[in-house]
């Protein structure tokens, strides 16, 4: 469908859909431990990482359990020391993992469809 000068009407539900990209387990483990690093509220959280505070209760429990982050007495959360380490690898994968994606994104434009 297009508008009388010609302009084309763009489905904005489907350009909308192709932006947004899902994130895997690691990205929102990232992104919480990000928030973390300084010491957050769970609001703080909610806020930089984008994320419900259903979805968060979860892995917060997760990984507060598994020792990676704590919460102290004025309900802040901190990173541990195995945190921090893990917070390291993460921030590597997601680095390797955007430099891979933009890879595919030149290759793409190269081939083009075959």
């Amino acid at each position: 469908m297009s508008f009388p000068n010609g302009r084309m009407l763009i489905n904005m539900s489907a350009t909308i859909k192709t932006m947004r990209k899902k994130r895997n387990e690691y990205e929102i483990i990232y992104a919480i431990m990000s928030s973390v690093a300084d010491g957050a509220t769970i609001s703080r959280i909610i806020y930089q990482s984008n994320m419900s505070y259903n979805s968060l209760k979860k892995y917060l429990k997760m990984l507060v359990e598994k020792d990676l982050i704590y919460k102290n007495n004025y309900s802040k959360y901190f990173l541990t020391e195995k945190g921090l380490m893990l917070y390291d690898v993460l921030e590597d994968y997601i680095e390797k993992k955007k430099a891979i994606e933009e890879d595919l994104v030149k290759m793409k434009e190269m081939l083009g469809d075959f």
